[in-house]
């Protein structure tokens, strides 16, 4: 009889130790979590952040800039991505002394080495990125792809992609919001 209060007090201990760990765990991914709500939106700052891209060179974004930039976050498997990135290289073949383009791999939601070779079978000459641990997708509020936000050279948010973008929308709004 004595063991098996023993055995009883050992499981409700794993039991609440367990309980707490569990609610620890949640509660700490909830507030770490960025929702749609919380997501940068346009005529706000972007958001400060570094990233490797696949040479090796860090890039920062935050603060003022000579040029636009287009902040791409996409994946290898994701259809309208596959269909977008011709037409993003294409746009900055043409536009890449007004525009700078960083393709963001949400690497978290994807495989590298799927990524690396997408960037290589789309011929990308612009700054490629993995986001290993999402924080940059996390950030951004990312939850779809691909999702763009065009940034001007105050470093403000002034349009917000969700979907393919479309060549000459980019372009118009790229002139309108150049300084």
């Amino acid at each position: 009889m004595n063991t098996k209060w023993s055995n009883a007090i050992i499981v409700s201990a794993a039991l609440i130790v367990l309980a707490i760990a569990l609610y620890q765990y949640t509660s700490v991914k909830a507030e770490s979590a960025v929702t749609y709500e919380q997501a940068p939106k346009k005529n706000y700052i972007a958001p400060d952040f570094n990233l490797v891209d696949l040479k090796g060179e860090t890039f920062h974004v935050g603060g003022k800039r000579d040029k636009m930039l287009l902040l791409n976050f996409w994946a290898s498997w994701c259809e309208p991505c596959k269909e977008e990135a011709p037409a993003l290289q294409s746009f900055y073949d043409q536009h890449q002394d007004i525009i700078d383009i960083y393709a963001v791999n949400s690497t978290k939601n994807d495989k590298a080495a799927d990524a690396k070779s997408f960037v290589q079978t789309y011929k990308f000459t612009f700054p490629s990125f993995l986001d290993i641990q999402g924080d940059v997708s996390d950030l951004y509020g990312i939850m779809a792809f691909p999702t763009s936000y065009l940034v001007d050279q105050e470093g403000v948010i002034r349009e917000v992609f969700y979907g393919a973008v479309e060549p000459d929308e980019l372009e118009r709004l790229t002139k309108r919001w150049m300084k």
